[in-house]
């Protein structure tokens, strides 16, 4: 068994070997080294990463800064051959030689100046880090810049690095949400999933260990359930946010699951007992449109019209043990999330009073 460095931010887990770690460290005492060196000097000085994430720097010289770390990294052990550049009071590396070990060395050394990494010592068994595809997430999600506080705006030079938007580097956009989507919806294993949910934020993002061949598979199979392609999917301005991803999905799949005569639980687009009266409710499939993904569900009292389908969480089912959503003898729809069930509560009332305020707008007034 192997000794793996675990190195992990807010958003992401990934793995080095103890050679790589090594690697990191020589580099970033390199660069601390020409910091130390090149502090106070010259008339163009910045504050460098002042109390970024705990870190303090010495104010630098640019050009002295500029020319002692280009050297360093064009000198043994290091060869790293990046460019550093520093204008407008930012100084960003522009390229480096696109080999693996290089990569994963300049983006171990930004992470750490930038110290929003902790290192810890775990014992992992399993398979190691796509090094290339570490460096390419790593760079693109802190785009990196070592800028004075004062400074708003990052250089016009930085932003994602400049690649196609084809293959592999196109998947680290939205595609994340969408596989992750797929596989909550789908309920694929967990030990089938190639993403991974990082719960302090939200986010999803994709297993360091997954293979780009079971990426890539996972997520035509989500684009094939979405009915889309991937350009279709990454123009589509209304999936910048995963839970419009969710209702979108939820109303493609059950196109081909709903069926007329059916007790389901869904959620009421129309109040009861009075305004407000929203909530989870029990009716029949009378109707379902797969051309404007909606249906009709017919309650205790009325038929409800136009109904979303995401709306519909389960149906009825006997054999069904304990509660879902707060009810007995309910077998969940695509899975159960009794947060995104609230959230279809608030919209539905929020769309009925936006209706009633406008048919009284329309309506006639008397005199």
């Amino acid at each position: 068994m192997d000794s793996y460095f675990q190195v992990r931010d807010a958003e992401r887990t990934a793995w080095f070997t103890s050679q790589e770690v090594r690697n990191i460290a020589d580099v970033a005492a390199m660069v601390t080294k020409a910091l130390d060196a090149a502090g106070g000097e010259g008339e163009t000085s910045v504050q460098a990463l002042a109390d970024h994430g705990g870190v303090s720097l010495r104010p630098i010289s640019a050009d002295r800064f500029s020319a002692q770390v280009r050297d360093l990294f064009c000198e043994p052990p290091g060869k790293l051959l990046a460019e550093l550049d520093l204008k407008d009071d930012t100084f960003y590396c522009a390229s480096w030689v696109p080999r693996e070990e290089h990569c994963v060395a300049v983006s171990g050394m930004i992470s750490r100046l930038l110290g929003v990494y902790e290192l810890a010592m775990v014992e992992r068994p399993a398979k190691h880090l796509d090094l290339d595809r570490f460096c390419n997430e790593i760079w693109d999600h802190l785009h990196v810049s070592f800028v004075a506080p004062r400074m708003e705006r990052q250089s016009e030079r930085w932003g994602p690095r400049d690649r196609p938007e084809t293959g592999r580097g196109a998947l680290y956009k939205r595609a994340a949400d969408l596989v992750a989507t797929y596989e909550e919806l789908l309920l694929v294993p967990d030990e089938a999933c190639v993403t991974h949910y990082l719960g302090d934020l939200g986010i999803h993002i994709f297993k360091y260990d997954a293979a780009q061949e079971q990426i890539q598979n996972a997520y035509e199979k989500a684009l094939s359930v979405m009915e889309m392609d991937d350009a279709e999917f990454q123009a589509e301005k209304q999936f910048v946010y995963r839970g419009e991803i969710i209702s979108a999905m939820r109303d493609r799949l059950l196109v081909g699951e709903l069926k007329p005569g059916e007790t389901v639980l869904f959620v009421g687009t129309e109040p009861y007992g009075g305004p407000g009266d929203f909530e989870l409710r029990g009716g029949v499939v009378e109707a379902v449109d797969p051309s404007e993904r909606t249906c009709s569900v017919r309650g205790e009292f009325f038929t409800m019209h136009d109904v979303p389908l995401h709306y519909v969480l389960g149906r009825y089912d006997t054999s069904v043990e304990g509660e879902h959503y707060g009810f007995p003898h309910v077998r969940p729809l695509f899975g159960e999330n009794r947060d995104l069930a609230g959230q279809y509560l608030r919209e539905a009332e929020a769309s009925w009073n936006v209706q009633q305020a406008e048919t009284q707008i329309d309506a006639p007034q008397m005199m």
